[in-house]
């Protein structure tokens, strides 16, 4: 048998595993200056939260968020590895 408990916005399974749910809608913009300087990277979405310490991975590098809210997650516009 799975039983499933909601509770205070934090997920329980049968064997009182923590977790939570999460959704991505968009991510803007869809391109960006090569420098890296057109502003940050929207990921725009539900169920985000900042106690997961959720990253931000661009070319195969992580990079901590710039902000996190229960909606969004902001990264860094970072430069282009090729330059302009």
């Amino acid at each position: 048998m799975y039983l499933q408990l909601t509770w205070n916005g934090v997920d329980y399974d049968s064997n009182m595993f923590e977790y939570s749910f999460y959704s991505v809608h968009r991510a803007m913009p869809r391109s960006g200056p090569a420098n890296g300087q057109g502003g940050d990277i929207l990921i725009q979405g539900e169920g985000f939260r900042a106690e997961a310490n959720p990253k931000c991975k661009l070319n195969n590098t992580i990079y901590e968020p710039v902000s996190i809210s229960d909606k969004e997650i902001r990264c860094p516009m970072v430069a282009a590895e090729g330059g302009d």
